[in-house]
C-alpha cells in the first residue's frame, strides 16, 4: 500500500523537490488521492507515512502541507462510524 501512495504522490508532484511553489490550497483541494486517504484512515499506514514524511529532508518540507491540503476536504467527510 505504501508503494501505491508514494506513486499516486509522485505523479501529483506532491514529493519532488519543487514542493515549495506547491498550488494553492483549492487547487490542492481538487487532487485526488484515494490511497492516501485511505492509508491515513489505517493506524499502521499512516503511522508509516508519519514516519516516512518525518524523514524528509528539509527542501521537501512543503510537501507535508500539500499533501493535508490535499486529503483534508476527503478527511472531513469521512464517515465517523467507521474509525477507531
Amino acid at each position: 500500500m505504501l508503494d501505491g501512495i508514494l506513486e499516486e504522490l509522485r505523479a501529483n508532484a506532491l514529493t519532488d523537490a519543487s514542493a515549495r511553489n506547491v498550488q494553492s490550497r483549492s487547487a490542492l483541494a481538487s487532487i485526488p488521492l484515494p490511497l492516501t486517504l485511505q492509508g491515513l484512515l489505517n493506524a499502521e499506514v499512516g503511522l508509516a507515512l508519519e514516519l516516512i514524511f518525518g524523514a524528509l529532508p528539509p527542501e521537501r518540507l512543503a510537501a507535508v502541507p500539500a499533501v493535508s491540503y490535499a486529503v483534508a476536504p476527503d478527511l472531513t467527510r469521512a464517515p465517523v462510524g467507521g474509525l477507531q
